[in-house]
């Protein structure tokens, strides 16, 4: 059995979505994501942007828990927002580990698991 698909992957964002901090960053809507199940044994999800559309795509190989898809789909929201704030880089900026730490705070994640 699998644990998610696309549509709640969508639902997961659009929860996310509406909680501190996400809420005041004004990322877009869910309908605006586009949402993509994958097989990939090397990574939990991805983030990237595409012919102008957001893309995060979450692996059924190693997300198996709700409580692992939440914080990914956290992580991959932190993406988007470092995306729309400016030029991002490859990987993981200071800023987006700040925004890490504040999404961290709020929803009880580990950080050094995020």
């Amino acid at each position: 059995m699998t644990l998610f698909n696309r549509d709640t992957l969508r639902a997961a964002y659009n929860y996310l979505n509406e909680t501190p901090p996400f809420n005041k960053w004004n990322l877009p809507d869910g309908d605006d994501v586009e949402f993509r199940v994958v097989r990939d044994r090397g990574t939990f999800g991805w983030y990237l942007r595409e012919n102008g559309k957001h893309i995060i795509g979450l692996s059924v190989s190693t997300v198996g828990h709700t409580d692992t898809l939440i914080r990914t789909m956290a992580h991959e929201m932190v993406h988007i927002h470092e995306h729309c704030s400016g030029p991002c880089k490859k990987g993981h900026s200071r800023a987006f580990k700040r925004w890490s730490e504040q999404v961290c705070r709020v929803h009880g994640f580990d950080p050094k698991a995020f």
